[in-house]
């Protein structure tokens, strides 16, 4: 399942879309234990803001940030491979919303993201 870094912490202006993508993060943690046992894997993917139709023009075509298309691509199909429950793509987003993560709340809500 497509999922998202925004659904691991709620911002200001996106908190619903990052609502519905923690839900399906949760739902498919959920997924995966149950099927583990029989041997089965699901895997939640979860990208960073992707250069698509959705984010045209909010992110300058040369940003880091942007996932494309090829990267994930690449990253699902190494992380089904191997057999993860997760896959943060492109990488860096893992140790990005690890740092987010760990902010305190109070901190958290002064950011401007």
């Amino acid at each position: 399942a497509f999922s998202s870094v925004a659904g691991d912490r709620g911002r200001r202006k996106n908190y619903a879309y990052g609502a519905t993508k923690a839900a399906l993060s949760t739902a498919m943690e959920g997924l995966s234990a149950r099927l583990a046992p029989n041997g089965v894997t699901v895997l939640c993917v979860k990208p960073g803001p992707a250069d698509s139709a959705m984010t045209w023009g909010q992110f300058p075509a040369s940003s880091p940030l942007l996932a494309r298309p090829e990267t994930v691509a690449r990253d699902v199909l190494s992380a089904l491979s191997r057999g993860r429950a997760v896959v943060y793509t492109p990488w860096y987003w893992r140790p990005i919303m690890a740092v987010l993560g760990a902010l305190p709340a109070a901190v958290f809500r002064r950011l401007p993201i």
